[in-house]
């Protein structure tokens, strides 16, 4: 959530602002503005690794900018507390949020060999000297034809990194690592919460928890069909889930 490659393969981080905050966003950054529908930075880095330790300061400086955006319109009462059903609830989206994006990925099949493609082309036609580890023949170009064994090896590599992380935050008791995710999550149920609370700190956790679940889910799935992969929860659930 939150990472972009733009054609040149350089990371940035980026946050789609909702409609009703596109006006108040703009305010809040004072650039002449209208209104601002992205809020999006380079991370300077084509190495998702690094794109990853840099993106979390800036998305918690674009949360920082949502909240101010928020505090304008306040068209929500900010909420003391949350039932142990509704942080459950929240984190089971969460968790099949994740598991959803995996299964477009498989779904659809071609991942981000496009990129990298177009990436291996142009190195060879600037005359770049280079080694890859795969072969571009192997690469999936089209939908439908399967993962290609580049993506089978990036989804395994890229969750068992991220997994590292947040069992590290998750032993840590470091509820800002999700941070920027716990925001998208309040912002789907329309809930406006207060970061200071107790019963934030629990769901932060709670989806930590699932955070992880899901990581250690989604590799197992290249060995075989996963009969657990839940889709993507429909808006009439969320809306009867979190009432302000």
């Amino acid at each position: 959530m939150g990472l972009h490659k733009d054609r040149h393969g350089t990371y940035h981080a980026r946050h789609k602002v909702p409609s009703r905050l596109q006006q108040a966003v703009a305010q809040v950054l004072d650039n002449g503005k209208s209104k601002q529908i992205w809020l999006k930075r380079s991370l300077g880095t084509k190495v998702l690794r690094e794109a990853n330790v840099r993106g979390k300061p800036v998305q918690m400086e674009f949360d920082q900018i949502i909240a101010k955006a928020e505090s304008l319109l306040k068209q929500r009462p900010v909420r003391a507390a949350l039932s142990d059903v509704e942080i459950k609830r929240i984190a089971e989206y969460f968790y099949a949020h994740e598991v959803a994006v995996d299964e477009e990925v498989r779904e659809d099949t071609r991942g981000s060999d496009p990129v990298f493609d177009g990436v291996h082309r142009q190195l060879i036609e600037s005359g770049v000297s280079f080694t890859s580890q795969f072969d571009p023949k192997s690469l999936t170009l089209e939908p439908g034809q399967g993962l290609s064994p580049r993506m089978m090896h990036k989804i395994a590599e890229d969750a068992s990194f991220v997994l590292e992380a947040a069992q590290a935050a998750l032993a840590r008791g470091d509820v800002s690592f999700l941070r920027y995710e716990l925001a998208e999550l309040l912002e789907v149920f329309q809930i406006n919460f207060d970061p200071a609370s107790a019963s934030y700190r629990k769901l932060a956790r709670a989806v930590l928890e699932a955070e992880v679940k899901a990581l250690k889910a989604i590799p197992l799935r290249n060995y075989g069909p996963f009969s657990v992969v839940e889709k993507r929860p429909h808006k009439a659930f969320i809306s009867t889930v979190c009432r302000p």
